[in-house]
């Protein structure tokens, strides 16, 4: 089962040390904070970076709740395992098949590759590939589009995906289709 962690936002990757180190693997099959590859523009290049999918949430997958519960109060980090009172809930069985049709195995989403024909967004490789009705706004100058998930019992969340639009081709309209076909 997959269980949903909020740690400090910035303190991802310090927490999942701490929780490795202090609760141990006897109860932990993985632990990770999914990442996001994408372009930023600074000192006159491009630079590839990493960037959490959920900033401030780490996930645990496990099928030992119960001792990884009573360890976790150990780690200084942590802020709570998310759930219903007491009792931890683990991820639904689509935020897990969500996370992981756009991530790989090191789950790291990387960058998507795709062109605008009109408004139509056509993504040709990468996580978005066949997602393309997710994306809700795309920012070309910043090369990333916004995907809006339902994730943590239907919270609306907005993720920034890397994404390179390599090319706008002007929309095809029936009228200009019919006429190149009556010359």
């Amino acid at each position: 089962m997959w269980y949903a962690m909020q740690v400090t936002t910035g303190q991802e990757k310090e927490t999942i040390f701490l929780c490795r180190e202090l609760i141990g693997q006897e109860c932990l099959e993985d632990m990770f904070c999914p990442q996001i590859a994408t372009n930023r523009h600074f000192r006159g290049e491009w630079h590839k970076i990493m960037a959490p999918m959920f900033p401030g949430y780490i996930f645990a997958i496990t099928n030992r709740i119960e001792e990884l519960y009573e360890k976790f109060y150990q780690v200084p980090k942590l802020t709570k395992i998310l759930g219903t009172d007491k009792t931890p809930v683990p991820l639904t069985e689509e935020e897990v098949c969500f996370i992981q049709g756009f991530t790989d195995e090191e789950h790291v989403a990387g960058l998507s590759e795709g062109i605008l024909v009109g408004d139509k967004l056509i993504v040709r490789s990468g996580p978005l590939k066949g997602k393309e009705g997710l994306v809700r706004f795309i920012d070309r100058h910043k090369r990333i589009a916004r995907v809006e998930v339902e994730m943590f019992g239907g919270m609306k969340i907005g993720i920034e995906m890397g994404l390179e639009v390599t090319q706008k081709l002007p929309a095809k309209t029936a009228d200009n289709d019919s006429e190149k076909k009556s010359e």
